[in-house]
This record gives C-alpha cells, sequence and structure tokens, in this order.
C-alpha cells in the first residue's frame, strides 16, 4: 500500500506524520507537568521551534511538523486538536473495549469530511470521542466519533 501524500511539492508519509502527531498528542496528556503547551503552542503559530525547546526530543518532533504541515489551515487544527488535550481523560472503557488518546483509528465508514478507510488517531476522550485525521486533499480534520464507526489499531503501525 502506499503510504506517501502528495503536499504542495513534497511527499509526506503518513506513518510518519501521525506517529508524530500521536507522540506529542500522547505525550501532553500523559506527562502536562514536563510538557509546556504554550512554548508548544508558540513554536507551532510561529512556524519555528522556540528556543528552549530546541536540542530536545520535543523540538525534534516538533520541527518534523512544521516542516510536513505545509498548510497553516492543518497548524491551526493541530493547535486546536492540541489545546483541548489537558481536558480529556487518558484512557475510557467504553462497552467491551478499551480507549487510550493517541491512540490509532481507521473509519469504517464516512464521518462528516473524513472518507471510510482514514487512518487517524484518538485527539479526546470526554463525554464525546474525537479523532484527528489525515484526509487527502483536506488535510488534517478533527471530529467526533463514535465507536462504532471506527476501528481502534490496538498496535505501533497503521498498515
Amino acid at each position: 500500500m502506499d503510504t506517501s501524500l502528495g503536499n504542495t511539492g513534497a511527499t509526506m508519509d503518513l506513518r510518519k506524520l501521525l506517529l508524530h502527531i500521536k507522540s506529542l498528542v500522547w505525550c501532553l496528556n500523559k506527562a502536562q507537568q514536563h510538557y509546556n503547551l504554550a512554548l508548544i503552542t508558540a513554536s507551532l503559530e510561529n512556524g519555528r521551534v522556540i528556543e528552549a525547546l530546541r536540542d530536545t526530543n520535543l523540538g525534534d518532533n516538533l520541527a518534523y511538523l512544521l516542516g510536513t504541515l505545509a498548510d497553516r489551515r492543518d497548524i491551526q487544527t493541530l493547535i486546536g486538536c492540541l489545546q483541548r488535550v489537558p481536558a480529556s481523560t487518558s484512557a475510557r472503557q467504553i462497552d467491551d473495549m478499551h480507549y487510550e488518546v493517541g491512540h490509532y483509528l481507521q473509519t469504517l465508514e464516512d464521518i462528516n469530511n473524513v472518507p471510510s478507510g482514514s487512518y487517524g488517531i484518538i485527539s479526546f476522550l470526554g463525554g464525546k470521542l474525537k479523532g484527528l485525521f489525515y484526509v487527502e486533499n483536506k488535510g488534517l480534520v478533527e471530529t467526533v466519533i463514535s465507536t462504532s464507526n471506527v476501528k481502534v489499531i490496538y498496535g505501533t503501525r497503521i498498515y
């Protein structure tokens, strides 16, 4: 399966993009006391990694995302997602399934602006579940999901 997507003259690897987003969302959720959301947001808004984050794993993560997400709308979608992460629970049991922020997802049917078969991550667990997906020709899309219209991928690879 071809995992590269066209992105304004560059090739983007969907697996790598989602891995970097998954890592950022998971770390913000699990270790909020060690991650400064304001510095992360400032880096994304300014289009460069803030000095205090350079030469860190987080800085490398942000540099990759800034270098890959060329469309400012994608950056704004990511910032909105990250700003909700502190209000999210880390994990939740729904029926007989276990869900965690950062788990990979695949849509089983069209959901709002996200076509069936799209890959993403769980971006928010609260009263509503949200997923952040990359949709070709649309970019990053965060939407409310239902456990019935997505498949959770319990592993480290999406395909």
